[in-house]
């Protein structure tokens, strides 16, 4: 019965089965029946900074990996953790031939990390020739290289130490420039590789040092699920695909904490299917279910992903109609981007499209998030001010060219109406203005700068205005003052 190999990523925080730590694109293998799937599961924790993911190890736990029907819910394989996958830490240094000046020899040193790095970042540290006073001088790098990410390739290991300055170890010469750079060579993987340091002057060098206390590594668990042909076969028929691939974590003591699933397809069993809906209070199949609060996804962010429950919020505690939905998505940098104003909402179909949030970084540069916010259009409101009027009036005195000013102060209760449009197109909502001054018999009147328009049983209090809302949703406001 052969054994294919595959990893799983866990996402702590939205509980969330992936196929490599920064999410990307399944990469399952084809099963077959009669295969035995043999499975190494990480769990990991959103980090930050330097270190986008913190590894998290659940030492003791039980660790369950199962498949799953979609349309019956029937639990058709089962595999359990029965290994722990607990690596080694830091990082060794070793010289692996000594430089020689006279005779051109390369001095060569050896970089190993105890396991393969996770996560995080590293930095090498090199020390720089010894002076001398006499005889052909070493030149080397001098100084800390710039943090370099163990998801780097060799080619930054060696450009982060060709950038350095390369000293001379005649102390009258110094600093001979990063030009020296080109005699530096690398080999190997990002957890093992060699340095080569050469040239007219390679010479024997101080052991070089790497700062590691960045790094995470990977801790885990291994798992078996058989694939029996009576199983796998009534798996995958029509009449029960697509299928979900599900890992369930019982902490040490403690009760089931996590559950995240991944879902199959009937052809060739690895493909990446329709995202299933959000499920819960038992949804995810017999024993033990899941945490109603979880929303599921897959692990392929090439499309949006929806990776939190959505929030829903009434703006008007007076207007309980009026809603806005939140929902944070996660997608591969480079495959985002916007969907128009007034999109459907999928909680809501009087709900449209009023925002989506700026991105943020959240695996490594690889997953940026946001969030999308849907809103319905508010229905009128009504609220109620107190206005000031300074009343002013410009009399002329009988029988004469002489003028006066008559003021006085006075409030008045005005009803305030919040209208609201969905619109692109702001300037056809029509707004009342008012004139800014008026003379009847031979007095001018002003409230408030402006003269009021009596329409009706009403006085117009002052001008209309508009402002944005929520996206391409707009608020009117209009005050009227009731005789």
């Amino acid at each position: 019965m052969p054994t294919v190999a595959a990893d799983l990523f866990v996402d702590n925080a939205g509980n969330t089965l992936l196929f490599n730590k920064l999410g990307g694109l399944p990469s399952l293998p084809a099963m077959n029946a009669g295969d035995a799937l043999g499975l190494s599961i990480y769990f990991f924790d959103r980090g930050s900074g330097t270190s986008p993911f913190k590894d998290h190890r659940y030492a003791g736990a039980a660790v369950t990996v199962r498949l799953r029907a979609a349309d019956n819910n029937h639990i058709y394989a089962t595999g359990n953790a029965d290994a722990e996958i607990a690596p080694s830490t830091g990082v060794t240094i070793t010289r692996v031939q000594a430089g020689v000046v006279s005779g051109r020899v390369a001095e060569i040193q050896r970089v190993q990390f105890a396991s393969v790095p996770f996560t995080g970042q590293f930095t090498l540290t090199f020390p720089g020739p010894a002076h001398t006073e006499s005889g052909d001088a070493t030149i080397g790098p001098k100084g800390t290289t710039i943090p370099i990410s163990v998801d780097a390739t060799i080619a930054d290991v060696l450009a982060a130490i060709r950038a350095l300055p390369f000293r001379n170890g005649r102390p009258e010469q110094g600093d001979q420039g990063s030009s020296w750079g080109q005699y530096v060579t690398i080999t190997g993987t990002i957890d093992n590789f060699v340095i080569t340091f050469g040239g007219p002057a390679a010479g024997p060098l101080p052991l070089t040092t790497a700062d590691v206390s960045d790094v995470q590594y990977k801790f885990g668990y291994s798992a078996v699920v058989n694939l029996t042909a009576v199983d796998f076969t009534d798996l995958f028929l029509t009449a029960n695909a697509p299928a979900y691939i599900e890992v369930l974590l019982t902490p040490s003591g403690g009760s089931q904490a996590y559950a995240a699933q991944y879902q199959l397809v009937s052809s060739g069993g690895g493909d990446p299917g329709t995202p299933p809906p959000p499920i819960g209070g038992g949804g995810g199949g017999t024993g033990g279910g899941a945490d109603p609060a979880v929303s599921y996804v897959d692990g392929d962010f090439s499309i949006a992903k929806a990776v939190d429950v959505v929030r829903v919020e009434q703006p008007f505690p007076q207007t309980p109609s009026a809603l806005i939905y939140r929902q944070p998505y996660w997608q591969l940098d480079g495959y985002w981007s916007p969907l128009a104003l007034d999109t459907g909402c999928p909680y809501n179909g009087a709900a449209g499209l009023v925002e989506e949030t700026q991105q943020q970084s959240v695996g490594g540069g690889r997953i940026v998030s946001w969030e999308r916010v849907w809103a319905t259009v508010p229905p009128t409101r009504i609220e109620y001010e107190v206005i000031n009027y300074p009343y002013q009036q410009v009399r002329t005195i009988p029988n004469s060219s002489a003028v006066y000013l008559l003021t006085a102060s006075f409030t008045r209760r005005a009803r305030v109406t919040y209208t609201y449009y969905r619109t692109t197109n702001a300037a056809s909502i029509p707004l009342a203005r008012l004139p800014r001054a008026i003379v009847a018999d031979g007095v001018a009147n002003y409230f408030d700068g402006f003269f009021n328009v009596v329409i009706g049983n009403t006085v117009i209090a002052r001008d209309d205005t508009l402002r944005r809302w929520m996206g391409n949703i707009w608020e009117k406001t209009s005050a009227v003052i009731t005789l």
